[in-house]
């Protein structure tokens, strides 16, 4: 069945149009991403419409993460058309979180800084390996001899689906993975790390999330995101045939 996976940024859209209604599905990252946003108290209203959005318009939602997800391939995704109130949604967040719920209150932004600490450690690690990667690039001469996107493919492969996605309960081996489903993500991944390698690109902050979001996208799907960086990006990659255009 095919789905339109949408970037978090989506939600906080006007997603009025009758169009959308049925047509959207939600993933663990879009659920992960509003439970840590900052925009809970620094854009509190924006926030409450994503969550509204996310509580009136029926969609479609995957709440495996994005390692399971990778380990498992895909599992149906659940239908939340019945998902009416904030509460609800609350209790999918709490079950996308493993329990981990979020309380208002005066300390609200000292959790999120504890919670969000993965974003800077992961930013920090890759800009390492992206690092080393340029200085063994150019110490085999390999910017000035052929060096082709291609030659990205292992250093995506392995360190992001290997070593970066992996934790202390789950190892994958990036050998039984099917690429063929999980095409948008290692094309656009491999764009990513190849511009960063060869050129002064640099790893932000969020792109560790926008990159396991497409995850699930599978060559059935389309993906619909707004941000520039991304579209443009996959357009790059050869991959336009996922984009989502807005209705």
């Amino acid at each position: 069945m095919s789905r339109i996976i949408t970037d978090t940024g989506i939600w906080y859209q006007n997603l009025s149009h009758p169009k959308y209604q049925g047509m959207l599905t939600c993933t663990f990252i879009n659920f992960y991403e509003l439970a840590h946003s900052e925009n809970m108290y620094k854009k509190t209203e924006k926030w409450k419409q994503a969550l509204k959005n996310l509580a009136t318009i029926p969609c479609y939602a995957y709440y495996t993460s994005p390692i399971e997800y990778i380990i498992k391939g895909d599992d149906e995704a659940c239908n939340i058309a019945g998902f009416n109130n904030l509460i609800e949604i609350h209790e999918a967040f709490a079950f996308a979180l493993n329990n981990d719920i979020i309380g208002w209150n005066e300390n609200i932004k000292e959790w999120l800084s504890d919670r969000n600490k993965i974003y800077y450690d992961s930013a920090r690690y890759m800009e390492k390996l992206i690092v080393e990667s340029r200085r063994k690039a150019k110490a085999n001469h390999l910017l000035l001899d052929g060096y082709s996107i291609a030659d990205s493919i292992p250093l995506f492969r392995e360190k992001f689906c290997d070593a970066f996605l992996s934790n202390h309960y789950h190892k994958i081996d990036i050998n039984k993975i099917d690429w063929n489903e999980f095409e948008l993500l290692e094309r656009a991944g491999t764009q990513f790390f190849y511009e960063m390698e060869t050129s002064n690109l640099g790893w932000q902050v969020n792109d560790f999330y926008d990159l396991c979001n497409l995850i699930y996208v599978s060559p059935r799907d389309h993906y619909y995101v707004k941000e520039k960086k991304w579209i443009e990006l996959i357009k790059r990659a050869g991959m336009s045939k996922y984009l989502f255009p807005a209705l």
